[in-house]
């Protein structure tokens, strides 16, 4: 009988030794999943910071887009490369060029030289 109570204890000491280590790992776990979690929190601020700087990149252009398109001088702006960004109407009227403005290519404006 005095060894059905050791091998008890001992089966006691074991469980009560397999609990700590399930609550050890379960907050080793916890731990990770909140550093993520706080990881996937910054990444979403970023990710709405970009979306709001965005959103206003693309409204000033907008905005910037209508002003040349409605200027009362005619307007060919291009980059570094010399590729044409922004062509507005009245470009296209002062050189007789008959396509949308937005269609306007070096072609169209070498064919205007001849």
């Amino acid at each position: 009988m005095s060894e059905d109570v050791e091998t008890l204890k001992e089966l006691l000491k074991q469980e009560q030794n397999a609990r700590l280590e399930a609550e050890k790992l379960l907050l080793e776990k916890s731990l990770e999943l909140d550093a993520l979690n706080q990881i996937h929190t910054k990444q979403l601020a970023t990710l709405s910071e970009f979306a709001n700087t965005d959103f206003e990149l693309r409204t000033t252009t907008n905005r910037l887009q209508a002003l040349i398109s409605n200027l009362q001088s005619g307007v060919l702006l291009e980059d570094e490369h010399r590729k044409i960004l922004i062509v507005n109407k009245l470009f296209c009227e002062y050189f007789q060029i008959p396509v949308a403005p937005q269609s306007v290519s070096y072609t169209h404006l070498r064919a205007h030289e001849t």
